[in-house]
């Protein structure tokens, strides 16, 4: 019986919803000028003085571990699984 309630509610949702005498309004977006994209660019990619980018990173772990042990220094290792956002 419920079941029969929820569907008859979802019914007449749905038909009081639908009203087909009223054209549909399709929102007009603007052009992205030129100017816009290259505004949008400049803010997106990172500035070379980043302080991340002035670490001399490695992509084979092999070469980094001996460069680790060459000049004394510690050795991070960046692992993950997954999105980089969490996204999974």
């Amino acid at each position: 019986m419920q079941l029969l309630i929820c569907a008859a509610l979802q019914f007449a949702t749905l038909a009081a919803s639908s009203d087909d005498s009223a054209p549909a309004r399709v929102r007009e977006i603007p052009p992205v000028l030129a100017v816009e994209v290259a505004k949008l660019h400049r803010a997106l990619i990172p500035k070379r003085d980043e302080p991340w980018q002035t670490i001399p990173w490695q992509v084979d772990l092999l070469a980094a571990r001996e460069e680790a042990i060459r000049t004394k220094r510690p050795l991070f290792l960046w692992a993950m699984n997954g999105h980089p956002l969490g996204c999974v």
